[in-house]
């Protein structure tokens, strides 16, 4: 597990302080971010560089997504509104590259040269998105219903699925408690 380096920790700290007036809004801030304990004692600043060291002792949480969290809001805002907004983006992007890190859009930080698809197994394990991503995998099919694929005559393509209601085979035999049987008529001699 990646953690915050020292330099990038008190750029953001500074930062956010100037970003965020309050600590009311720095406390919801990395209260949603999921930093743990309650929020620590001091100013601005040293309440930030606090937080993040200790997003980086613990074992469980993922000290980059708690950073890209409470970065997301400055670093994803359009900075030509405020001038103020560039030059934080400049700021914290030129401290996460100097500790080969990168910051992608939506509160990802990652480490350089590394994209969303490299996550390892491990970070799944412990965001606890493995047993989401698997239930999200299951498929129900229609039921009395068959999938084929279209054959390709035209230049469609033959992936192109659709759905082929399943034929009864013309021997079955309706059974006896069958209620759309008209009155008088034998289950026997009906055919479909």
């Amino acid at each position: 597990m990646t953690m915050i380096p020292n330099s990038v920790m008190s750029t953001v700290a500074s930062v956010l302080s100037q970003y965020y007036v309050s600590h009311s809004k720095i406390n919801l801030l990395f209260m949603d971010a999921g930093a743990p304990g309650d929020p620590p004692e001091g100013n601005l600043e040293t309440k930030c560089i606090q937080w993040f060291k200790r997003c980086n002792e613990d074992e469980v949480l993922n000290p980059l997504g708690v950073l890209g969290f409470c970065i997301q809001t400055l670093m994803d805002a359009d900075p030509s509104i405020d001038e103020r907004i560039s030059t934080a983006q400049h700021r914290i992007g030129d401290s996460l590259a100097k500790n080969q890190l990168g910051y992608q859009l939506n509160g990802v930080v990652t480490v350089a040269g590394a994209g969303l698809t490299t996550k390892t197994l491990a970070d799944f394990f412990i965001r606890g998105t493995l047993r989401l991503l698997k239930q999200n995998l299951r498929v129900r099919l229609p039921t009395c219903m068959q999938t084929h694929t279209r054959p390709s005559r035209r230049r469609v393509p033959s992936s192109t699925l659709y759905v082929k209601p399943i034929s009864i085979p013309s021997h079955w035999i309706c059974p006896q408690s069958n209620p759309w049987l008209p009155y008088g008529g034998s289950c026997k001699s009906i055919r479909v």
